[in-house]
């Protein structure tokens, strides 16, 4: 459709030639950058903060600094970026809780008789919030009834998996080009945890361009994320501009195991399911083999 956008991720590995200390460095930090993340994750994490948490003026970022951060391993910028990406999380989290929740909803026989009152309040993040929020005593049937599946579908706490990374935003890094010496070419200035010293990241190829201001301001350069594995590796994610097809429709196909194919158009009334109680039937075919195998 014109005017819509995709985000595309560059990735920019750093060269062969990083040090073991700067990457000790980098790995430090990205220590205490999640760290920190599971601090605030596990503060805002309960259903009484989703309005804050979703609230797209990110208030709850201010009323962090006036409290006081909750990170004392990071500066208080890096507190601020931080809490930013616990936020993000946070976010996905919820949406993805909301989307499973309105597949439920909409290919779940139970639902009926409440699925346009579910529908209409899974679209809301204030409506949703009273519904998690009510104490049991006070909330109808049908709120406990979505209460429990919005929360069975939100699942636990998410976790890095092993990973090191952290973000920082225009004012943690500084992009150079080196046009003499021995070490030429692309750098990357990273703010870290000593005061007044930045860890200098030489990077693989001579560009800089990713790492440009999208409006020609200093202060608009893109946030870039920090992976620290085998490899330092920077990602910076771009808008890029979506066009429509001439003609033709388009639809998303979802794949589950309780129900196999769920199609959509996007309006919620164009839902079809195909494969109703795929589990149960492919459960039986493998218990079928698994006979048949044993026989033989």
């Amino acid at each position: 459709m014109p005017g819509r956008s995709a985000i595309r991720t560059i990735r920019r590995d750093a060269a062969v030639e990083l040090t073991a200390a700067k990457r000790e460095e980098l790995l430090d930090l990205a220590r205490r950058f999640g760290k920190g993340r599971r601090t605030y994750v596990d503060t805002y994490w309960q259903p009484k903060f989703l309005t804050a948490v979703c609230d797209p003026r990110l208030r709850i970022v201010q009323s962090q600094r006036i409290a006081g951060w909750l990170s004392p391993d990071l500066s208080a910028h890096q507190n601020k970026v931080c809490l930013e990406s616990s936020l993000a999380i946070l976010r996905s989290s919820w949406s993805t809780a909301f989307a499973t929740a309105r597949r439920v909803v909409l290919l779940d026989r139970r639902w009926d008789g409440d699925r346009d009152w579910a529908l209409a309040t899974l679209r809301s993040v204030g409506a949703i919030q009273e519904c998690l929020t009510t104490p049991l005593r006070r909330s109808t049937r049908r709120q406990r009834r979505l209460r429990r599946l919005v929360l069975r579908a939100r699942g636990r706490k998410p976790r890095d998996g092993g990973k090191f990374w952290f973000e920082i935003d225009c004012n943690l890094y500084r992009p150079f080009y080196r046009s003499a010496g021995h070490f030429r070419g692309a750098w990357l200035a990273v703010t870290g945890t000593r005061r007044g010293r930045r860890i200098a990241v030489p990077l693989a190829g001579s560009s800089l361009q990713m790492f440009a201001s999208r409006t020609r301001r200093r202060d608009s350069r893109p946030n870039v994320r920090v992976v620290v594995g085998e490899r330092v590796v920077f990602y910076v994610a771009e808008w890029v501009p979506c066009e429509r097809r001439p003609e033709g429709r388009t639809i998303g196909v979802d794949k589950g195991m309780n129900t196999l194919l769920v199609a959509s158009d996007g309006a919620v009334d164009s839902a079809k399911a195909f494969g109703r109680d795929a589990s149960r039937q492919l459960e039986e075919i493998i218990n079928t083999s698994a006979r048949r195998r044993n026989r033989l």
